[in-house]
C-alpha cells in the first residue's frame, strides 16, 4: 500500500538517450521545495515517486547501470482510470495528457504555445532539455501535488482508489522493470522474416489491384465497399463493428478476406519487426502501457510485440540459462462470462472442457471448425447480437437460412440465460451511467437516455475484457511477490510470455500454472479455469 501522504513528485522533459541531450529532473516535495536532480538521486528515493510517463526515463537508467526507484505512481494511468473512456471518444487532446494536466499550472506570461508544443511533443518527439526558463517547468513540479491529492479525491469518490493503489501501481511498476529487463531477439532470423514478409505483401496486393481491380486501401477501412466484393455480402449495418472483425470472421472461407488478411498482416508484422529494431541488436526494450484500451488491457506500445503473428514470434529468444514459457488460459471470456453471470447452463458447459470443440460439431458437424465457432462466441461474448451472428457460419453451411436456423434453433436456447444476463447489464449501464468489473475500472456513457447499440456491446465488454485484464494484472503482480524467479516478458491478451530458470524449468513452470488457476479462481470462482503451457511461437 501506498503511503499517500509522503510522496515525492517528478516532472521530466526526456529524450531519448540517442537523441541528444540529457533529461531535466524537477523534483518536488510535500513543502514545494524544487531541485534539479540527477537520475543517481532519483534512484535512490525510497518514497513513491509520483510523476508522468516514466517510461520514457526507464532506458536512461539501464543505460547508465542505475536500478530503477522502488515505486513509481503515474499519474497518466490514474487519469485513464478516472476518466472510464476509450482514446476515439476524444480529439487530438485528451484529459491524461500531459498538456490538460499541466497547462494550468503554468503562468499565463510564459508563451503558451511553448509550452503547448514541449508538453505535446514529449511522448511522440521528445525535445532536447536545455536548462533555459526552467520557472514555468518548476511550476508544474510544484503544483503536481496539488494534482495529485485531487485525483486521489477523485478515485475514493468514483470507487477507484483501491483498485489504482492495488492493481494498477503495482503492475505499473512490473512492466516498467519488464521494460528495463528487455527482450532478447534473433536478428539473423528477423532479417530472414522481413525478406519473407516483403515477398507476401507484394504478392498478396498484386492478387486484390491487379487481379480484381480493388482498391486496397479503401478495402481495409470501407466496409460497404468490401462487401461488394465478398461471396456474401453483410446485411446488417452493425453486424461487424470495422473491416478487421469482418476479414477476421471470413478470412478462413472468403478468398478475398483471406488475401486481404496477408496484406494486413504482412503490413502490420513488417511494422513491428522494423520498430523492433534499435541500437543493442540483441535486445528490444518494449515500452508498455498499463492503460492501454478502457478495459484496463496493457498494451506493448512500442514495438506492438503481442501483435505479431506465431510464425514470427521465433525472433523472441531467452537468455542464456533461462528458458521461455507461455502460459494459456483455455477458453477465457466464456469462463469469465459463466463466473459473473452465474448462468446454470453456460457454467455446466464451461466445466466440461472444450466448449468450442462442442460447440463446433453441434453447430457445424465438425470439430475442425473450432475457430470459426471461436470467433463467433467471442463477438458474442463481447456484445454482438444473436441475431447478427449467422454470417459466421455461411461460409461453412452454404445459405444464410440454414445458418440463421442453426443459429436459432441450438445457439439461441442455449444462451437464452446469458442474453437475460447481457439485458441486465445494459439496464445498470442506462441506470448508473457506468459499468465496470467485480473491482473498479468503470467505463462511462457520454449521452443519456435509451442506451444505443453500440453501447450495448461495449458495456458487455468492459464486463468481460476488463474482468479478463484485472485477471491477468492480478496474475502479474501476485508473481512478482511469490515466483520471483518468473519473469515477465509480455502480456498477452489471455496469456503470458515469461522466462525462469532453465535448470529449474520444470518446477517453476508448476508452480506458474498452479498460481495461473489460483488467481483466475480468486476473481471467478465459479468456473474451474484450465491453464496450460503452449508453444509461443510457430
Amino acid at each position: 500500500m501506498i503511503d499517500t501522504q509522503s510522496c515525492c513528485f517528478l516532472f521530466h522533459l526526456t529524450p531519448p538517450p540517442d537523441f541528444g541531450g540529457n533529461p531535466l529532473l524537477l523534483v518536488s516535495d510535500v513543502e514545494r521545495k524544487v531541485h534539479i536532480a540527477t537520475l543517481e538521486e532519483v534512484s535512490e528515493v525510497k518514497r513513491p515517486i509520483v510523476t508522468h510517463s516514466f517510461s520514457l526515463l526507464v532506458d536512461w537508467f539501464r543505460i547508465r547501470g542505475l536500478p530503477l526507484p522502488e515505486q513509481v505512481v503515474d499519474l497518466e494511468v490514474a487519469k485513464k482510470l478516472l476518466d472510464g473512456r476509450p482514446k476515439s471518444d476524444f480529439g487530438i487532446e485528451r484529459p491524461w495528457d500531459m498538456h490538460s494536466m499541466f497547462q494550468r499550472f503554468v503562468h499565463t506570461r510564459y508563451d503558451s504555445k511553448r509550452v503547448r508544443a514541449s508538453l505535446a511533443t514529449h511522448l511522440a518527439k521528445p525535445p532536447i532539455s536545455d536548462f533555459a526558463n526552467l520557472r514555468w517547468m518548476a511550476a508544474i513540479a510544484t503544483g503536481m501535488g496539488t494534482l495529485w491529492r485531487e485525483i486521489l479525491a477523485e478515485l475514493e469518490a468514483k470507487g477507484e482508489l483501491g483498485r489504482f493503489l492495488n492493481v494498477e501501481v503495482p503492475a505499473y511498476n512490473v512492466m516498467l522493470a519488464s521494460q528495463y529487463r528487455g527482450i532478447r531477439l534473433d536478428a539473423h532470423r528477423r532479417d530472414t522474416l522481413m525478406e519473407l514478409l516483403e515477398e507476401n505483401y507484394v504478392s498478396a496486393h498484386h492478387q486484390l489491384a491487379i487481379g480484381k481491380g480493388m482498391d486496397v486501401e479503401r478495402a481495409l477501412a470501407d466496409l460497404q465497399y468490401l462487401s461488394g466484393y465478398l461471396i456474401h455480402p453483410i446485411q446488417y449495418a452493425d453486424e461487424f463493428a470495422d473491416v478487421p472483425q469482418l476479414i477476421n470472421s471470413r478470412k478462413d472461407f472468403d478468398p478475398i478476406c483471406a488475401v486481404l488478411n496477408d496484406v494486413a498482416n504482412a503490413r502490420r508484422n513488417r511494422s513491428i519487426l522494423l520498430r523492433s529494431i534499435g541500437n543493442d541488436a540483441e535486445f528490444c526494450y518494449p515500452v508498455f502501457d498499463t492503460m492501454g484500451t478502457v478495459t484496463g488491457r496493457i498494451l506493448a506500445v512500442d514495438p506492438q510485440l503481442q501483435h505479431l503473428a506465431k510464425k514470427y514470434r521465433s525472433i523472441i529468444r531467452a537468455r542464456d540459462g533461462q528458458k521461455l514459457v507461455y502460459v494459456d488460459y483455455s477458453q477465457f471470456e466464456p469462463n469469465i462470462m459463466s463466473s459473473i453471470s452465474k448462468d446454470p447452463e453456460l457454467l455446466a458447459l464451461c466445466n466440461k472442457g472444450d466448449l468450442y470443440e462442442r460447440m463446433a460439431v453441434e453447430l457445424c458437424g465438425d470439430p475442425k471448425y473450432r475457430k470459426t465457432v471461436k470467433l463467433m462466441f467471442l463477438a458474442y461474448s463481447y456484445g454482438k447480437q444473436i441475431a447478427t451472428l449467422s454470417d459466421f457460419l455461411i461460409s461453412i453451411l452454404g445459405t444464410r437460412e440454414r445458418s440463421e436456423a442453426m443459429i436459432n434453433e441450438h445457439f439461441v436456447p442455449l444462451f437464452a440465460g446469458i442474453e437475460k444476463w447481457k439485458l441486465g447489464v445494459g439496464e445498470e449501464l442506462a441506470k448508473a451511467g457506468r459499468i465496470g468489473t467485480l473491482d473498479g475500472n468503470y467505463r462511462y456513457r457520454v449521452g443519456k437516455g435509451d442506451l444505443e447499440p453500440k453501447e450495448r456491446r461495449w458495456s458487455i465488454s468492459q464486463v468481460v475484457q476488463g474482468t479478463g485484464s484485472l485477471i491477468l494484472k492480478n496474475l502479474i503482480n501476485t508473481l512478482a511477490v511469490t515466483l520471483p524467479d518468473v519473469a515477465v516478458l509480455l502480456p498477452m491478451h489471455d496469456a503470458l510470455l515469461v522466462e525462469v530458470p532453465e535448470n529449474r524449468a520444470a518446477e517453476v513452470t508448476t508452480a506458474l500454472l498452479e498460481c495461473c488457476r489460483k488467481v483466475f479462481s480468486g476473481v471467478c470462482p465459479l468456473v474451474t479455469p484450465f491453464v496450460c503451457e503452449k508453444p509461443f511461437a510457430e
